[in-house]
Protein backbone atom coordinates (compact mmCIF):
# COMPACT_ATOMS: atom_id res chain seq x y z
CA UNK A 1 0.00 0.00 0.00
CA UNK A 2 1.51 3.33 -0.98
CA UNK A 3 1.59 6.54 1.07
CA UNK A 4 -1.40 8.10 -0.69
CA UNK A 5 -3.58 5.06 0.05
CA UNK A 6 -2.61 5.23 3.71
CA UNK A 7 -3.34 8.95 3.76
CA UNK A 8 -6.76 8.42 2.19
CA UNK A 9 -7.59 5.74 4.76
CA UNK A 10 -6.50 8.09 7.56
CA UNK A 11 -8.76 10.83 6.19
CA UNK A 12 -11.69 8.43 6.04
CA UNK A 13 -11.09 7.35 9.65
CA UNK A 14 -10.91 11.00 10.72
CA UNK A 15 -14.14 11.83 8.92
CA UNK A 16 -15.89 8.83 10.45
CA UNK A 17 -14.70 9.96 13.88
CA UNK A 18 -16.01 13.48 13.21
CA UNK A 19 -19.35 12.02 12.12
CA UNK A 20 -19.58 9.99 15.34
CA UNK A 21 -18.74 13.02 17.49
CA UNK A 22 -21.39 15.12 15.73
CA UNK A 23 -23.93 12.36 16.35
CA UNK A 24 -23.00 12.25 20.04
CA UNK A 25 -23.36 16.03 20.30
CA UNK A 26 -26.76 15.84 18.67
CA UNK A 27 -27.82 13.14 21.15
CA UNK A 28 -26.56 15.17 24.10
CA UNK A 29 -28.40 18.25 22.85
CA UNK A 30 -31.63 16.31 22.62
CA UNK A 31 -31.30 15.47 26.34
CA UNK A 32 -31.09 19.14 27.34
CA UNK A 33 -34.49 20.47 28.34
CA UNK A 34 -35.80 23.28 26.18
CA UNK A 35 -35.32 25.77 28.97
CA UNK A 36 -37.69 28.28 30.41
CA UNK A 37 -36.53 31.27 28.45
CA UNK A 38 -36.74 31.85 24.75
CA UNK A 39 -33.05 32.62 24.59
CA UNK A 40 -32.10 29.16 25.91
CA UNK A 41 -34.30 27.53 23.28
CA UNK A 42 -32.71 29.77 20.63
CA UNK A 43 -29.24 28.78 21.84
CA UNK A 44 -30.11 25.09 21.60
CA UNK A 45 -31.57 25.55 18.12
CA UNK A 46 -28.44 27.47 17.12
CA UNK A 47 -26.26 24.63 18.34
CA UNK A 48 -28.37 22.12 16.42
CA UNK A 49 -27.94 24.20 13.26
CA UNK A 50 -24.17 24.30 13.79
CA UNK A 51 -24.09 20.51 14.17
CA UNK A 52 -26.16 20.17 10.99
CA UNK A 53 -23.66 22.41 9.16
CA UNK A 54 -20.79 20.30 10.49
CA UNK A 55 -22.58 17.16 9.31
CA UNK A 56 -22.96 18.68 5.84
CA UNK A 57 -19.29 19.62 5.74
CA UNK A 58 -18.35 16.08 6.82
CA UNK A 59 -20.48 14.63 4.02
CA UNK A 60 -18.85 17.01 1.51
CA UNK A 61 -15.38 15.97 2.67
CA UNK A 62 -16.35 12.32 2.48
CA UNK A 63 -17.59 12.80 -1.09
CA UNK A 64 -14.36 14.57 -2.07
CA UNK A 65 -12.25 11.79 -0.58
CA UNK A 66 -14.35 9.18 -2.35
CA UNK A 67 -13.72 10.96 -5.65
CA UNK A 68 -9.98 11.17 -4.94
CA UNK A 69 -9.92 7.51 -3.95
CA UNK A 70 -11.72 6.53 -7.16
CA UNK A 71 -9.28 8.58 -9.23
CA UNK A 72 -6.38 7.01 -7.35
CA UNK A 73 -7.70 3.51 -8.04
CA UNK A 74 -8.14 4.44 -11.70
CA UNK A 75 -4.53 5.58 -11.87
CA UNK A 76 -3.38 2.33 -10.26
CA UNK A 77 -5.31 0.36 -12.88
CA UNK A 78 -3.78 2.41 -15.69
CA UNK A 79 -0.32 1.95 -14.19
CA UNK A 80 -0.79 -1.83 -14.05
CA UNK A 81 -2.08 -1.86 -17.63
CA UNK A 82 0.98 0.07 -18.82
CA UNK A 83 3.28 -2.33 -16.95
CA UNK A 84 1.59 -5.29 -18.63
CA UNK A 85 1.53 -3.67 -22.05
CA UNK A 86 5.11 -2.39 -21.93
CA UNK A 87 7.18 -4.59 -19.62
CA UNK A 88 10.66 -3.32 -18.97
Amino acid sequence: MDDSSVLIKDYILTIDSMRNKAGKLRSELSLIPGGDSGSEAEDIEGLKEIIDEIDQEIENLHAEISEINSAHLGLNIEEEWIKLKFPQ
